[in-house]
């Protein structure tokens, strides 16, 4: 079966992610491999997002 047709967002990620992982040499062997890259994604998103809730709360950025 084909792959659906990435939307532009997702093939984006889908380059990054793969760039990602060449660049820093990362091997994936197995789940926990996944788990570990994962983890490490989703705690760069939610500071991100919190970053940005905390910006758009108070009216300005964090370090100005």
């Amino acid at each position: 079966m084909a792959r659906k047709k990435d939307t532009p967002q997702k093939a984006a990620l889908r380059e990054m992610m793969g760039n990602y992982l060449k660049e820093n040499n990362v091997k994936v062997k197995d789940g926990t491999d996944v788990n570990y890259i994962m983890r490490d994604m989703m705690s760069i998103i939610m500071e991100g997002a919190l970053d940005q809730e905390m910006d758009e709360e108070l009216g300005y950025p964090k370090y100005d």
